[in-house]
């Protein structure tokens, strides 16, 4: 299907070549003078056509009666998209039925999404008269690849069928067992940062500063160094034990002991100041690596500049300035030539393109090749059917390494810092008492919970639905209409922008009750229904609804829910004196703790 970006431009290009032509008739021209005629006639096209569309059409669109949210001068916003923040208050100010106008960048018309019957008419009742947004596409295509997320229409319901026996409830839990090998890994990384510093500890940022920077005297760590954004440095330590893992579905989670025999021991208690979102963030890559396609980054073994998969793949996650440029370019221009500008992230992305690409076609080599290569990972799974070739797998495998960690680590540092708050206290106290009391320790021999273990603690789920909740990992999303459709009781038309914003439904207190803005986990345990108290299953979207509900969704859960077992039983977690009780937020792409989560953690004992 032709989208109207692309017949934008072809229009324009066709009329160019078109003048050309008639003035090539009346009279000879060079290549030089026609090359002097096309790009001026291209140039004032293009400024007309773009007039119209940024000051024409907002006066004479067919939806100029919709309530309209008040926003700045034009020349304040023509390069700026409103934020899920500005979303929240439109919701809460503008007099609405479900539907709210406003502009995007440059000018665009685009509709907001306030109520749950939206949700239903986007997402359940007419999912396919809806696509992912052209700009979207060309933005994140190239390291997301063109797998599950952004296919549409029958070639989705095709990808999804296929893929759907590899997140069965059975392969789920078969899973189990690897979340909490890299949790133990994770804590005992951890832990080593606790265990190596001097008894002594104080709670204030400058004391914490010293002892990490002068006080520190390691024998496994690799190196001290500070991130890029970071007040304070924190420790990049390997552990002393390098173990091959071997088929997420067989790992032996009771045998698997990391080592400590060549930890120091210096008190019952061991506190000081951890960073939290970069180890989760490799925590949830290598958890994806090894379900997804059997493949260990092992990036929490390893330093990143030994790592060259994990230092590049990383790296095209971040916020910056050359994110933004590119993001810009696609609501402009098409993807031949976003894709060639001369920027840093196209760089990095051809870099991860190139690696994952040629990972992803040797790992499919070798289970092709090889009978008795494990087809209990995702992909194994996905090529029993046959039906898959080379070439699409391999966009699946790009698809499942992207939206299988970033997501993971948004949600638990999202849980660390709200949590480590001293108005929260009292839940993670709770929670604790929860996780200690029903789930034997990650760190002992005993046999290990099962999913269903973690399923059954109860303010364990509620306490990970709120923060999902309030903190949704893709806090808005972006569809097109493709056909002329019904939303809200309104006629749309085609090709209008529609977008949806968990961030602001799930603050809405028409959906949620006075309290929607409080992080409040006994809201779910309240409802019997399981919908936390909200006015319809709707009005909770973290994972989508509908036909093209987020396939991942119990994987998902059931990581989130072992990685915070593991972290809240283990350890006491409070913010930081003196730093900021709520990290800066950006909502780039997935919502992202600027700077990291620098919290105070007391290693405690009993588990």
């Amino acid at each position: 299907m032709i989208s109207q970006h692309q017949l934008f431009w072809t229009f324009l290009l066709a009329l160019s070549w078109t003048i050309l032509n008639e003035l090539s008739e009346i009279t000879a021209l060079s290549s030089l003078h026609r090359a002097m005629i096309f790009l001026p006639a291209f140039l004032l096209l293009f400024l007309s056509a773009s007039s119209y569309n940024i000051l024409v059409y907002p006066r004479i669109s067919p939806l100029r009666h919709l309530p309209t949210a008040p926003q700045q001068a034009l020349w304040k916003r023509l390069f700026k998209e409103p934020t899920p923040w500005l979303f929240e208050k439109w919701s809460i100010e503008v007099p609405n039925d479900g539907l709210i106008r406003y502009f995007g960048i440059f000018n665009q018309e685009r509709l907001l999404l306030t109520s749950s019957e939206g949700v239903h008419d986007v997402l359940c009742r007419n999912p396919y008269h809806f696509e992912k947004q052209k700009a979207q596409k060309i933005h994140l295509e190239p390291v997301l690849g063109r797998g599950l997320v952004f296919v549409e229409g029958e070639t989705h319901k095709f990808h999804r069928k296929q893929m759907a026996p590899a997140f069965a409830a059975k392969c789920i839990r078969d899973v189990q067992p690897l979340f909490w090998k890299k949790t133990t890994e994770l804590l005992d990384l951890l832990s080593a940062q606790l265990r190596y510093q001097p008894t002594q500890m104080s709670n204030s940022l400058e004391s914490d500063r010293r002892i990490l920077t002068d006080g520190f005297r390691p024998c496994q760590v690799t190196e001290l160094k500070s991130k890029p954004d970071a007040t304070v440095p924190y420790i990049d330590f390997k552990p002393p034990h390098q173990e091959n893992t071997s088929n997420p579905a067989t790992v032996n989670a009771v045998s698997y002991r990391p080592s400590t025999a060549t930890l120091p021991h210096y008190s019952q208690q061991p506190s000081g100041l951890v960073e939290v979102h970069d180890p989760v963030s490799r925590t949830a890559l290598d958890i994806i690596g090894l379900a997804a396609c059997n493949y260990n980054f092992d990036s929490l073994n390893k330093d990143e500049k030994d790592n060259q998969m994990v230092r590049n793949y990383r790296k095209v996650f971040g916020v910056s300035f050359s994110n933004k440029i590119r993001c810009l370019l696609a609501l402009v221009f098409p993807p031949w030539i976003v894709n060639n500008v001369p920027i840093k992230r196209n760089r990095d992305i051809g870099i991860v393109v190139r690696l994952i690409e040629r990972l992803a076609r040797s790992i499919i080599a070798e289970k092709r090749s090889s009978k008795e290569s494990s087809k209990e990972d995702f992909v194994g799974k996905a090529m029993q059917g046959g039906r898959f070739t080379d070439d699409t797998l391999v966009e699946q495998v790009k698809t499942l390494l992207a939206a299988g960690h970033d997501t993971t680590s948004s949600t638990l540092a999202s849980a660390t810092a709200v949590l480590s708050q001293p108005k929260h206290h009292h839940i993670q106290e709770r929670l604790r008492v929860e996780i200690r009391e029903n789930l034997a320790s990650p760190m002992g021999y005993q046999t290990l919970a099962c999913s269903r273990d973690v399923e059954s603690l109860k303010y364990l789920t509620a306490v990970r639905n709120e923060i999902l909740r309030l903190y949704p990992p893709f806090s808005w999303y972006f569809r097109l209409s493709v056909v002329p459709t019904i939303i809200c009781g309104y006629q749309i038309p085609k090709d209008m922008n529609i977008i949806f914003c968990p961030w602001a439904l799930h603050r809405s207190k028409s959906l949620w009750g006075p309290d929607a803005e409080e992080f409040n986990p006994d809201r779910w345990l309240n409802d019997p229904s399981g919908r936390g108290g909200a006015k319809d299953a709707f009005c909770f979207s973290t994972f989508g609804a509908g036909p093209r509900v987020c396939i991942a969704e119990r994987f998902a859960k059931n990581e989130i829910s072992t990685l915070m077992a593991g972290i809240f039983g283990r350890f006491d977690l409070r913010a930081v004196e003196g730093g900021n009780a709520t990290p800066p937020l950006s909502h780039q792409l997935t919502l992202t703790h600027l700077g990291g989560v620098r919290v105070h953690a007391t290693l405690l004992d009993g588990w």
